[in-house]
């Protein structure tokens, strides 16, 4: 003897929907649709799933009361009319935008990914310093379809620590912003210019990438007699200490003055 169904009532029969019943078989995780005493349809019970969107689309396309439909299914009315719409004028591409909703627009597609995962060694090698740009410009040139930043980082800094390991937030930051650029792997030896001979070894410390000396002047509040000079942070000329740094992009300084 084959057991029962147990279904939970999710939409009934009203005078707005004669016809329509929507239960729920939690066991099989699905929804029965029934027109009359009829088996109309199962669909999954997933709301983010294409079949569930389109069906609640043709029962608001069919007239069924919006009021019931969002209490049964939990959807807005502007997005099941944008639904029924997008269903109703046979344009496919407008209906497989519209109902892959706002993950369409934030999500890489497959085809793109692979594209940024083939790009990306040749692209970084060449033009360390600006490499989202690049590679965003080129998914432009190629696919029409503008990429933000913020879409593309989390797969440049994947393929990029595939190339030198883990990367700190605030660098990958900076670097994937073009305000700190990197040396290639084959000038991380060259000589630095206007660097003092006697600092050249610092350029190949740790194989870092070094950027340019940095004077820093600070206001000094200590006991010590000092000469004076300007003090940008105050406005005016006070005791100040003058220093020079050379750091590399990771930004730990290296004092040299």
């Amino acid at each position: 003897m084959s057991e029962g169904i147990c279904l939970q009532q999710l939409l009934g029969t009203d005078k707005r929907n004669p016809s329509f019943t929507i239960c729920r078989d939690t066991k099989a995780g699905c929804l029965h649709v029934y027109y009359g005493g009829e088996m109309f349809e199962k669909v999954p019970d997933d709301r983010n799933d294409p079949q569930y969107k389109m069906m609640v689309a043709r029962l608001y396309n069919a007239g069924v009361n919006a009021v019931k439909l969002k209490e049964a299914f939990g959807a807005d009315r502007k997005t099941m009319q944008c639904w029924g719409d997008a269903l109703k004028s046979g344009d496919v591409e407008r209906l497989v935008r519209v109902l892959a909703g706002r993950e369409a627009r934030r999500k890489l597609n497959p085809e793109i990914r692979a594209f940024v995962r083939m790009r990306f060694p040749c692209i970084y090698r060449e033009n360390p310093s600006a490499y989202s740009q690049q590679m965003r410009a080129e998914i432009k040139a190629v696919y029409g379809k503008n990429v933000c930043p913020e879409t593309l980082r989390p797969l440049l800094k994947e393929l990029k620590e595939q190339i030198h390991g883990p990367t700190d937030r605030e660098e990958d930051q900076r670097e994937n912003d073009g305000e700190c650029p990197l040396e290639s792997e084959g000038a991380q030896d060259e000589p630095i210019e206007g660097l003092p001979p006697e600092t050249g070894e610092v350029q190949r410390m740790e194989g870092a990438a070094i950027r340019q000396p940095t004077p820093v002047s600070e206001h000094y509040t200590g006991p010590l007699k000092t000469l004076k000079g300007w003090c940008g942070s105050n406005h005016f000329a006070d005791k100040v200490l003058h220093t020079d740094f050379i750091h590399p992009c990771a930004g730990h300084p290296v004092h040299i003055g």
